[in-house]
């Protein structure tokens, strides 16, 4: 058969295969990625021989007929001309084209070059980011800035939103992916003591995804081959990539977990905060004015912390009634009581709460429940300001 028969039959055979195989399926791109490992390495096994053998041969070859001296010193010729050929065609092209017209463009990107939690919202809101995907998050209630929420959510054209429970963020969502919850899941976390340890699922719940699994899912359907096929995969990646994790494998973990110590000066506590976080240390703090008298401090509670938590009845009988807290004396000041129903209103935004006199609150400043579902205080505070100052009215 001649080989342009030969390379017509691959080609089409090839098409037909593009056409027919269902090549976005999970299970395909496992076949796929197995074929293509498969082809490498026998090419890697007969190319290394062929190229080794065939050199060997060669020497002998040219020492037998002896021309080995000649094609060695015609090489080097032919090596020293391309060199003498370059470095004239580039001092021409310096001589006859001024070098401001030679473009020269290096490029490169590190992981801080990307936008952090602040800078995504930002770019969203400002419309460069077009869809907003929202991974196990409820900026609408832990952002501090409310209002640039609420923007970005509005300028993008599409919102994800992929969580455990129901919340804020996924009732403004586009579309809504329900996962597993951490009891369901194999992973590591990091608890506030530094310590890792490992989860380990219950497959009590086996027709609801993980997030991983989701993420699988995309990649196959965008053609991309996830590598990461397990949690184990995931872990290992991120211990070989982190230096101080880099001693660890998923399945070396130990049950008890494994304590990690960190030494950080001022200084990089101050560069990881700004450039991770978006948080300015040692500001310059706003000063209050006869407008907005009150220091605003949001408190979080234990109970109130987990989302889980948060919006569970079972939690109402911890806290029956959500109240702003105030020394008594600001209170009489006002002209205000316990239970009175007041508008608590910043430069950024208000909202409405029962008033509680507490004698262990510093005068001249309010205390609010920081996760509120119903009075979310991130309405009256900014990311630009450090310090956020209120006043307090009774509502009409």
């Amino acid at each position: 058969m001649k080989t342009w028969i030969k390379y017509a039959a691959g080609i089409i055979i090839g098409i037909l295969l593009g056409i027919y195989l269902p090549f976005d399926t999970e299970k395909m791109q496992g076949v796929l990625q197995y074929l293509s490992s498969l082809v490498i390495n026998m090419g890697m096994f007969a190319v290394y021989p062929l190229v080794f053998f065939s050199f060997g041969y060669s020497i002998f070859k040219m020492r037998q007929e002896k021309i080995l001296l000649r094609v060695i010193l015609k090489s080097f010729l032919a090596i020293a001309a391309s060199g003498v050929i370059l470095v004239i065609f580039g001092t021409l092209t310096v001589l006859f084209f001024s070098p401001e017209r030679i473009p020269i463009i290096i490029q490169s990107r590190t992981v801080e070059s990307f936008p952090n939690y602040r800078g995504i919202l930002e770019k969203a809101a400002a419309g460069e980011i077009k869809l907003l995907y929202l991974i196990g998050v409820n900026p609408l209630m832990t952002f501090t800035d409310r209002s640039l929420v609420e923007r970005a959510l509005e300028k993008a054209e599409f919102v994800i939103a992929q969580d455990v429970l129901p919340n804020e963020t996924t009732q403004a969502a586009d579309l809504v992916l329900p996962v597993a919850s951490w009891a369901h899941k194999d992973g590591t976390y990091f608890n506030l003591g530094w310590r890792l340890q490992r989860l380990n699922r219950t497959d009590l719940v086996p027709a609801v995804p993980t997030d991983l699994e989701i993420l699988k899912r995309i990649c196959v359907r965008m053609g991309k081959h996830h590598h990461h096929s397990d949690a184990a995969a995931v872990f290992n990646e991120m211990a070989r990539v982190t230096q101080f994790m880099s001693h660890l494998t998923f399945e070396t973990i130990p049950e008890t977990g494994s304590v990690f110590g960190f030494d950080a000066d001022d200084e990089a506590v101050r560069r990881m905060a700004e450039e991770v976080a978006a948080i300015e240390l040692d500001p310059p703090a706003p000063e209050a004015d006869s407008e907005y008298p009150y220091t605003l401090v949001p408190k979080q509670y234990l109970f109130r912390n987990s989302p889980r938590m948060r919006y569970s009845p079972k939690m109402d009988a911890a806290v029956p009634e959500a109240v702003a807290l105030m020394h008594p004396g600001d209170l009489s000041a006002l002209g205000l009581a316990d239970g009175t129903e007041a508008i608590i209103e910043s430069r950024h935004g208000s909202i409405q709460l029962a008033l509680a006199g507490a004698g262990w609150v510093q005068r001249g400043s309010v205390i609010v429940n920081n996760y509120l579902p119903g009075a979310p205080t991130n309405r009256l505070v900014s990311v630009e300001d450090e310090i956020t100052y209120v006043r307090v009215r009774a509502a009409q």
